[in-house]
């Protein structure tokens, strides 16, 4: 306590109140009720801004959060918060992150953009009883919002996500997760209205019980990467429908994770695409994608120079030996092949004593892609 009370005031502000949590500072103030550096030490913390730990508080501590004067960075909400929020509008002002857990009256009673003026960051998660309706009510109008999370929310279809397209147009972090009412005609609107994004996360859970979803394809895929030209992180997880080939038509050298994983309908041509138009990649993840053959992993490392993750979980057709011979070559690659039956090499299309006629040297390269076999027509 001595040495923190005999810091300069600037110095304790950005070193040290920096790092601790409203939490930490409650345990504090109530553990050391007689110490004799106490009152100085919450005196040296006043109009502080820390962030919440993801807690859900008991009514009273907005009371203590008021007495001290310390303001919340970020909040974690449920249906019995609400009220509290009007009465502690202080505290809260400078709120940037929000989470909200299971929005179910809530969708009725508030509207972010007036409660947190200042809110950069939401994550909705558990949302099986929000709604379009809900959807707008609460996230209407917040025009300054740049990393957007609804996990499990069912009922959210495209109504809700366009008509909020208007005011997200900074948006820069957007994750869908298995919100399965969610189709191309959303993600099209997304793509022509939130041109700014870095990352886009669209994921449906691979539980064997789910019925597998169609609602997006390849058109929603290619609408984001021809409008979304700043992108760095695309993960479309687990959907039917898509097959890469849009990757054809547009260069996403920007893109350094890409994320394909569960998407069955990938061929050899589509990496192929992938490939040559996302020479910057430094993650590649195509696991449980069981038409992909050594072929294309092989164009795709010779191509991706700066790949150093690569995930073939799942993918039958890659053999063994040809993940040997690309890990030798390129020392640096993490290469994933995590499976409970090992690949057989029986059926390895690689030979390593046929280099002279290696129809994958980049000097014979064709454009065009027809040296790979299971071409997407």
């Amino acid at each position: 306590m001595e040495l923190f009370e005999a810091q300069p005031i600037e110095l304790f502000r950005d070193c040290i109140v920096s790092y601790l949590t409203v939490y930490d500072l409650a345990r504090f103030d109530t553990a050391c009720t007689s110490h004799k550096f106490r009152d100085i030490l919450m005196a040296r913390i006043l109009n502080a801004t820390l962030p919440d730990p993801n807690l859900l508080y008991p009514n009273n501590f907005f009371l203590w959060l008021r007495s001290r004067q310390i303001f919340l960075s970020s909040i974690k909400l449920d249906d019995s918060m609400v009220q509290f929020l009007f009465e502690n509008s202080h505290v809260i002002s400078r709120v940037t992150s929000v989470v909200i857990e299971r929005p179910n009256e809530l969708q009725q009673t508030l509207r972010l953009s007036t409660v947190f003026p200042n809110l950069i960051s939401v994550r909705v998660s558990k949302g099986d009883y929000l709604t379009d309706d809900g959807m707008i009510s609460i996230f209407i109008a917040l025009n300054d919002l740049q990393n957007f999370t609804l996990e499990d929310c069912r009922k959210v279809g495209d109504k809700s996500i366009i008509m909020l397209s208007d005011s997200l147009t900074g948006l820069l972090v957007l994750v869908l997760y298995n919100c399965t009412l969610i189709t191309d005609e959303a993600i099209i609107f997304i793509s022509n209205k939130c041109s700014k994004l870095l990352k886009l996360t669209i994921v449906y859970s691979n539980n064997p019980i789910q019925i597998q979803p169609e609602q997006i394809s390849n058109s929603g895929m290619s609408a984001v990467l021809s409008k979304c030209a700043r992108l760095t992180s695309l993960i479309f997880h687990n959907f039917v429908l898509l097959t890469g080939c849009y990757f054809e038509d547009v260069q996403c050298s920007g893109l350094r994770t890409l994320d394909m994983s569960g998407c069955r309908k990938l061929t050899n041509y589509c990496i192929l695409s992938i490939a040559q138009s996302c020479t910057g990649l430094e993650l590649l993840d195509i696991s449980q994608c069981q038409d992909i053959s050594n072929e294309a992993i092989i164009f795709a490392t010779s191509k991706c120079m700066g790949l150093n993750t690569l995930n073939v979980s799942g993918c039958s057709k890659i053999s063994n030996t040809c993940i040997q011979k690309i890990a030798e070559l390129y020392t640096s690659l993490e290469i994933l092949n995590v499976d409970d039956d090992e690949n057989d090499d029986d059926n390895d299309e690689y030979d390593d004593n046929d280099d002279d006629n290696d129809e994958y040297d980049d000097d014979d390269d064709d454009d065009d892609g027809n040296f790979i076999e299971g071409d997407d027509n």
